[in-house]
């Protein structure tokens, strides 16, 4: 097997697009990373479906690197404070199929009387009477996902939403990224401040309900299936706060403002809303928030990727916006945006919606918008996307 490691500096950059077609020649060990890159189509299929047991979902959640010794102890101390228990996104099989029903049971009770619109105007209002550069990822994205994904959705308490939203991003360099010893420490404090939030945010919907004032969300999904939560629903909702904030801010961001670098193609979604669903949808092909997922291979004697053998043991990294983009992918084969397979995202319709949602009413609003200037891109191994974005609205 080829090895590769452009990919790894492409990312440093913000630009893992720059080497999509070099991984479209076939798999790439990276030896740095002790991973094994797939960036074809039907490649990444096969390394994301786990229904045969070639590939486990195991190494989603595990660090790249082996972190400080007093972090792994505090590692440990948060997350075996479970037990055994662990979280649908570490699990494969039986177990997982009924972890991810109850989870789909819990995500159909915050998705019912959801307004996105109303969400939409409320964070599309702060944008009102603002003049010169206005940067639209903290001054419309983040808000409105903040409001949608972590408050309405899941069920964070209003109060906790904004100290919760700036320790997530952090969260994602810890398990994503590659932090030096003193950014790991700082980073392994804010997942135990994390952790606690989410336990708080549970006890705090469990007393609403108790009282009857509660509303529809994640929290009161999983507490109205068992209102005494098991460590593994308390883990997994811990992954739906860290997933659902970052790559709605990611995906949305991505979507605002590489349709903005083009202004022409911004004023003809404003001229063609009919347009909108169909061109979100390609944007997600080619620019999700979440661009790479890990798996492990499982099969005993290894098995066979695109003409490579991959040795069992061995963590594979699946480039999703490159496998999109492959030229092996036929017309009707699916995006893999969101995954593939078992593991494909429970949030992905309610993101579409809400991506489509806010892309259309900006575009309502602001016809004319456009780039103040480019803006900086920034990547890890998982998530892509714009930190900011300085944008005019108005001539």
């Amino acid at each position: 097997m080829r090895e590769f490691t452009g990919y790894r500096e492409a990312v440093g950059r913000g630009t893992p697009e720059a080497v999509y077609e070099e991984l479209h020649r076939g798999p790439v060990r990276d030896p740095a990373l002790g991973v094994v890159i797939v960036g074809g189509y039907r490649a990444a299929r096969q390394v994301l479906d786990t229904r045969n047991g070639d590939f486990r979902n195991a190494a989603t959640l595990a660090p790249l690197y082996v972190p400080e010794p007093d972090v792994r102890r505090r590692l440990g101390e948060v997350f075996h404070s479970q037990g055994d228990a662990r979280g649908m996104a570490f699990l494969d099989g039986e177990e997982h199929r009924r972890q991810r029903r109850q989870a789909r049971s819990a995500f159909a009770a915050a998705d019912r009387g959801r307004h996105l619109t109303a969400l939409v105007d409320d964070a599309l209002a702060a944008l009102e009477g603002r003049t010169g550069p206005v940067d639209v990822v903290a001054g419309f994205i983040e808000p409105l996902a903040r409001r949608s994904s972590l408050e309405e959705r899941t069920g964070i308490p209003a109060d906790l939403v904004g100290d919760l939203a700036v320790l997530l991003q952090g969260q994602i360099e810890m398990l994503w990224g590659l932090p030096g010893p003193e950014q790991q420490r700082k980073l392994v404090h804010e997942l135990a401040q994390v952790w606690r939030i989410c336990q708080e945010a549970v006890e705090r919907n469990r007393e609403d309900m108790r009282r009857g004032a509660h509303r529809h969300n994640i929290i009161t999904g999983y507490l109205g299936l068992r209102p005494e939560l098991a460590p593994a629903d308390r883990l997994d909702i811990y992954g739906h706060v860290n997933a659902g904030y970052v790559s709605t801010v990611h995906t949305l961001g991505n979507v605002v403002v590489r349709t903005l670098a083009d202004p022409g193609r911004w004023r003809k979604l404003h001229d063609n809303p009919d347009m909108l669903p169909g061109f979100v949808q390609r944007m997600l092909e080619r620019h999700s928030g979440t661009h790479g997922w890990f798996k492990l291979c499982a099969a005993e004697s290894g098995v066979e990727v695109d003409g490579e053998h991959v040795e069992p043991g061995t963590r594979l990294l699946v480039a999703l916006n490159a496998a999109n983009q492959a030229p092996d992918r036929g017309p009707d084969d699916p995006f893999l945006s969101f995954s593939f397979g078992p593991h494909t995202c429970l949030g992905k319709d309610f993101s579409l919606r809400l991506i489509t949602t806010a892309v259309g009413a900006l575009v309502a609003r602001y016809p004319d918008a456009r780039l103040a200037r480019e803006p900086r891109p920034w990547a890890n191994l998982a998530f892509n996307g714009f930190p900011e974005a300085e944008v005019v609205l108005s001539p």
